[in-house]
């Protein structure tokens, strides 16, 4: 413990300038890193997938990103990028090859993430951003003919978290349906109107 002295003859209340300075930069500084913090410390969740044609010509990335500063659950708009890629001759070999390693590593590997799909020589053949409200968004996509594809978002219902293993038996709620169609011609994806 220190004790501040008065000069000779001043004031008993007297604390130096340099320490009261001291003090208020602290606190500036405790400030700046809280508000940092806010913008810093779980910024906003996200969730991507990517699925593949069937005949494994394409395949379409999903990436959507929620509300800063809000749960994934919670009823917010969320950022959505759909990406449709053209994949490589050999991606289904490759694939399959990691999956054999993986498995002969001992390393587990979920049905969701065979590995990489998409690597950046794959041709970008349609991108484009969404907003959708919705808790915790989730979507499926369905491949028709000439690798016509269609996105379902959907989630649980407003607040709903599901657990993993309920999903595919939950009640879901569609929020939006996007179709592309793939032009032969120009060999790119445009979206379509929906259809019912």
């Amino acid at each position: 413990m220190f004790l501040l002295s008065a000069p000779e003859g001043g004031n008993e209340s007297f604390v130096e300038p340099r320490i009261v300075a001291g003090v208020k930069k602290c606190g500036l500084l405790i400030a700046a890193a809280a508000i940092c913090w806010s913008f810093i410390g779980c910024t906003a969740a996200y969730n991507v997938g990517t699925n593949h044609s069937p005949d494994w010509n394409c395949a379409a990335t999903c990436y959507i990103r929620g509300s800063f500063g809000r749960s994934y659950v919670a009823d917010t708009k969320k950022k959505i990028v759909i990406s449709i890629f053209a994949l490589s001759p050999d991606t289904k070999q490759r694939i399959e090859k990691e999956k054999r390693e993986a498995l002969a590593g001992g390393v587990w590997r979920g049905p969701h993430n065979p590995g990489a799909l998409v690597t950046e020589t794959n041709a970008l053949l349609f991108r484009k951003e969404y907003w959708i409200k919705g808790s915790d968004l989730h979507w499926s996509s369905s491949w028709g003919e000439q690798n016509d594809l269609t996105i379902v978002f959907y989630d649980y219902g407003k607040g709903t978290d599901i657990p993993y293993s309920s999903e595919d038996v939950a009640r879901k709620r569609i929020l939006r349906t996007i179709n592309y169609k793939f032009d032969s011609g120009l060999g790119i994806y445009r979206e379509e109107p929906f259809k019912q």
